[in-house]
């Protein structure tokens, strides 16, 4: 991303919108951490298959 990498936007999308749903989803395995600590609710690695998305997104959705 351009501007500001992912966890930087998870933590300003959760300070603007503490209720927000985040999936973060990289190719970076090294920054897993860092996301969930960041408020990632899951961590999916790329390439990413669309049954994998929709599973997380309905996991979270029912929360």
């Amino acid at each position: 991303m351009p501007i500001m990498n992912g966890v930087t936007s998870t933590k300003e999308i959760l300070h603007i919108n503490p209720d927000a749903k985040i999936l973060f989803i990289s190719a970076d395995e090294t920054i897993k951490k860092e996301a969930m600590d960041a408020g990632a609710l899951d961590f999916l690695t790329k390439p990413i298959r669309s049954a994998d998305l929709f599973a997380a997104i309905s996991s979270h959705l029912s929360e």
